[in-house]
Order: C-alpha cells, then structure tokens, then sequence
C-alpha cells in the first residue's frame, strides 16, 4: 500500500451542491475509492495530536473507534475494522502516522469491495468547516470545493428534510462558501478546483476529465482485473434517502427550481443572509 499522502483528495463544499454525484462519476472514471461519509475526520485527528504520547496501538484503536462506533458506520457495509486494526498495530514505526493510517485504512476498506486502488478521498461536507485541520494533517492532499446555486442548496435541503428553515439552510451555505474562501487563500492552487453543480450536470465528462488530468489520477483498472465499480455498492447512497437521485444519470432540470418553488417570504430570508455572497460567487441575484 503506497504511504503518499499526496494521492489523497478531499471533495469538500455545503451539502446538496452535487458532492455525492461527484464521488459516484469519479470512481466510476478513475483508480480511487471515496467511502460514505465519515463524518468524524477532524475529530480523529484533534485526538491523534492531543494524545500523541499514547502508545501507537492505543492511538489505531482510539482512531477507528470514532469511525467504528459512529451511527453512520453501517453504511461503509463492513461489520468491523478489526482486521485491519490487529495489522495496524504491529506496524513499523516509521509508517505510524496518522495521515498513513487513515490512507490505509481507505485503501484497506476498497479492498474489501473488491477494489485495488491507487488514490482514496474523503466526501463529507463538514470537512468544509475543518479544512484548516485536514490540511495540517493532509498537507500533500488535493482539494475539490463543489459549489452550486444557493437558492438551489437551500430548496434542497428543505426538500430532503435535513434543515426545516431557510434561514439555518441560508446559513449554512454561507459558512461553508467563507470557509472554502479562506482556505484556498493559503493552499497551493495546483492542489484546488472549484467545480460548479452547474456545469458538473451539464457536461459531467468534461468536469471529470479536467479532474483527472488537473490532479494525475489515473484511470480505473477494471479492466487489468479490478472489479468493476458498476457492482459496487455505494453504501450510503443506497441507504440515505437524500441521497435518491444519485444513481441516475447527471441531470439539469433540478437547476433554478429553488427560485421557482421557494414562497417570497423564504427567499426574503435567504435573501438576507446570503444575497451579497451568491453574487460575489458569481449567481444571480436573490
């Protein structure tokens, strides 16, 4: 298993921007493997910094528990991490690194699927508010910040019940999009792209493509032996009804459906908290 942090990307951006839809055709294209979300990655690795003077098989143990134990585990459709836990443990020291173990761990859990992969990534979009803490510990990884009308998001996570008001939907996007900003202000730019929803539904193999040979991935192996990705569960979109409509081929008629279905009084609110900041990233007017 290679131990190059460098061949790790993290597709990043407010949930309902397409982020999922991304994971599913760059797997589809390229030699990499994205588990469902994680949703504890910052987590881990605060703990892996705050506690690097426990011994190393307390540090495997105590990292794979967040993931293991979390509600969203039953998605990654394995019934433990042990296994790889027990080979984790007995590593050499110089590979006992957080970033390597996480990498491994991934790569570990492609093989599982059936997968033999060269590149992982992680698609969780509250990695958007800790890209600080991700590119410390990731400092070689590449980033992807999926972005997409807001009115757009907020339609859509009203739809798909995760938020019941504009306004924490509106707010939302918004810190997500500040924080994107920032960040790309001390990244390297030959590790970032920004992808429009937009352009992602309506010409998806040019948005893939540009992914590819921005960042070096490498094509899907199946056909040197690696199973094809189209037998491959996807775990969460399977499970999560808000992820519904990945599976179907990219398509543009969700596209300003927020302005057209949202009530006046909605689009006030989120007109209010976001307005200036749609336009500045380049969206009509609210």
């Amino acid at each position: 298993m290679s131990e190059d942090n460098g061949k790790c990307l993290f597709i990043v951006g407010c949930g309902r921007s397409g982020n999922t839809l991304l994971r599913r055709l760059l797997m589809e294209k390229y030699d990499i493997y994205i588990p469902p979300e994680t949703y504890v990655l910052a987590s881990q690795i605060l703990d892996y910094q705050a506690n690097k003077k426990k011994p190393w098989p307390s540090q495997v143990e105590t990292t794979l528990a967040k993931l293991e134990y979390h509600a969203e585990f039953e998605t990654f459709g394995i019934p433990s991490l042990n296994e790889f836990a027990v080979k984790a443990k007995k590593w050499p020291v110089e590979k006992r690194s957080l970033h390597v173990l996480i990498i491994n761990l991934y790569k570990w859990l492609a093989a599982f699927h059936g997968l033999n992969v060269e590149w992982v990534g992680d698609k969780t979009p509250i990695n958007t508010l800790n890209l600080g803490v991700i590119n410390k510990a990731f400092p070689n990884a590449k980033f992807i910040f999926v972005e997409r009308d807001p009115v757009d998001v907020v339609a859509s996570y009203l739809n798909s019940g995760i938020y019941s008001s504009p306004s924490d939907a509106a707010e939302r996007w918004l810190k997500s999009c500040l924080a994107w900003e920032r960040f790309r202000k001390l990244k390297c730019s030959d590790d970032l792209i920004e992808v429009k929803y937009e352009d992602l539904v309506s010409n998806s193999s040019k948005c893939i493509e540009n992914i590819g040979s921005r960042f070096g991935i490498p094509l899907n192996r199946s056909k040197e032996g690696c199973s094809n990705m189209e037998n491959m569960p996807l775990g969460d979109v399977e499970m999560r009804h808000h992820h519904s409509n990945v599976l179907s081929p990219p398509s543009m008629s969700s596209i300003g459906k927020g302005r057209s279905s949202m009530s006046g009084d909605a689009l006030v609110s989120v007109r209010n908290i976001i307005g200036k900041q749609a336009v500045t990233r380049g969206y009509d007017a609210i």
